[in-house]
């Protein structure tokens, strides 16, 4: 199976080849499907299907595998590990670090 980059050498050796531009193009569209299909089921919870969640399993384990849906759980993981205030509460898990942080007294308030 050639990948994108190979590909894309390939159609750099024939400019006006218009089939290998429409496989580029298909090539790219399935990868952001694939990326978008891995994204909704990834987080849907699946509780509710029963006997019926192992079927899943096999499309859960091909969408792995595929090189744009790792680029995206790496991204998902990378966004997930930093700690930004509005997304987290504190520190601490509480409110408690900021109202330190920032508790002003009464007397220079304005």
């Amino acid at each position: 199976m050639l990948t994108y980059r190979e590909l894309k050498a390939i159609q750099e050796g024939n400019r006006r080849n218009q089939d290998v531009m429409n496989l580029l193009r298909e090539v790219k569209r399935l990868r952001e499907l694939a990326v978008l299909t891995y994204s909704i089921l990834g987080t849907m919870p699946l509780n509710g299907l029963g006997e019926n969640r192992h079927r899943l399993n096999p499309l859960f384990e091909a969408l792995k595998m595929e090189n744009a849906v790792q680029g995206y759980m790496r991204a998902s993981e990378h966004r997930d590990r930093l700690n930004f205030p509005h997304r987290t509460q504190g520190r601490d898990g509480d409110m408690a670090y900021y109202l330190k942080r920032y508790k002003q007294d009464p007397a220079t308030k304005p």
